[in-house]
């Protein structure tokens, strides 16, 4: 599940914890006001009533919630009503002259915390509305002309602005408390899949070790046998494809060891591009068109060129017949981001699910390990890669910090 989401419906759980506490107080709260004559008893039986009726749809909206079920209509707009409640049971003892009516900027500063995800207007219209029935009603027998005068105009824009500007002030810390949890999140994430990635690393360079010295006495004897029967078809295949295995055992462990003592070097748009130029030059079957800002990146130079060449060969074997290979290198919001992409198929869902595993491959010869590899060059420098399927082919972004 994407993460805004979880923390709204996080947020929404924790809101009726609050609201259970709340609604018992308002309970209580209006018992009061009755003992000490704020609130007559017709007045009390109807105040009663919607906050029992709250409290079941506040119980309602907890069981969805905690059963996994998304944000309802109840759970967005659940302290709107818990505002006209309130507001309600202030009109019938009293108004603004209740003892307990800064309890409703309480609930506008809780209204603008929690709803820092949704959109702010209806939330306004909701909180003009309530100032409204307690600041303008109560004298709306004075008439408009009573009501707008000299005297009175100044201290109506007061009464307007202050819960105005609670709300705004609380859904500004509602925002950057939610940035918060999303950025935390986000780290928490890549650090976990770097240690996963870190644990594969270490563990398949241990297999490569371990699978080194069986193979060379495999090719030892392959050896033998050629120079026995130098043109037998089967000696040659089983030659050939023991040079195979000891390239990809070396590459998995190359992989690990260089990651582990890399040096950190300068690296802006002109050494990629002649990167970039050198590879063209063996590669020249395929288009390449470059479009890289003037700015840098710090990250070790022999694994940071690696993984570019190896995510040009992924395009270059990716591509159409009239192949077509785009770089950019570029600043994001938060990262520099390097992109590569072709006009090739695209990558198969089952890649896109399994991506930062070692031996996903879709390609009937490949071995799995590039995206792997990239992934964990990215997170040893504390960035992200991101492949995606675009409307001409597909796209790997490398975002460095």
């Amino acid at each position: 599940m994407n993460s805004r989401p979880q923390l709204q419906i996080t947020k929404y759980i924790w809101m009726t914890k609050l609201r259970y506490f709340w609604l018992f107080i308002q309970i209580f709260l209006i018992l009061i006001a009755e003992i000490y004559g704020y609130l007559s008893f017709d007045s009390l039986t109807i105040v009663l009533g919607f906050n029992i009726a709250l409290i079941l749809i506040n119980f309602y909206i907890r069981k969805n919630l905690i059963s996994g079920l998304t944000d309802s209509f109840w759970s967005r707009y659940q302290l709107d009503g818990d505002i006209l409640l309130f507001v309600l049971f202030l009109s019938f003892s009293g108004g603004t002259q209740n003892p307990f009516y800064p309890f409703f900027f309480i609930l506008i500063f809780l209204q603008g915390l929690f709803s820092s995800q949704n959109k702010p207007w209806s939330k306004v219209m909701v909180v003009l509305l309530t100032t409204f029935i307690l600041q303008v009603l109560p004298y709306r027998q004075m008439g408009l002309e009573g009501l707008l005068t000299g005297q009175t105009i100044p201290y109506l824009i007061i009464y307007f602005s202050l819960p105005l500007i609670t709300f705004f002030i609380s859904r500004s810390l509602g925002l950057k408390l939610d940035e918060a949890n999303h950025l935390l999140d986000q780290v928490q994430r890549k650090e976990d899949n770097f240690s996963r990635l870190q644990a594969l690393g270490a563990m398949t360079a241990g297999l490569s070790h371990e699978f080194a010295s069986p193979l060379n006495a495999a090719k030892l004897r392959v050896e033998r046998l050629k120079k026995k029967w130098p043109l037998d078809e089967d000696v040659l295949e089983c030659s050939e494809a023991l040079s195979d295995c000891t390239e990809t055992i070396h590459l998995i462990g190359k992989v690990h060891r260089d990651l582990d003592s890399a040096i950190f070097e300068r690296i802006d748009h002109k050494r990629i591009s002649s990167i970039i130029e050198q590879w063209h030059n063996n590669h020249s079957e395929v288009e390449i068109n470059l479009n890289l800002e003037e700015i840098e990146i710090k990250a070790p130079l022999i694994s940071f060129t690696q993984t570019l060449i190896n995510l040009l060969n992924n395009a270059l074997e990716a591509c159409s017949s009239e192949g077509l290979i785009e770089v950019h290198f570029f600043q994001g919001e938060q990262n520099k981001i390097l992109s590569i992409s072709d006009n090739g198929p695209g990558f198969m869902p089952s890649i896109l699910s399994r991506l930062g595993q070692p031996f996903n491959t879709s390609k009937q010869m490949g071995t799995g390990l590039g995206l792997y590899s990239s992934e964990l060059f990215m997170s040893s420098v504390g960035g992200e890669l991101k492949i995606n399927n675009n409307t001409q082919g597909a796209s790997v972004e490398l975002y460095f910090l």
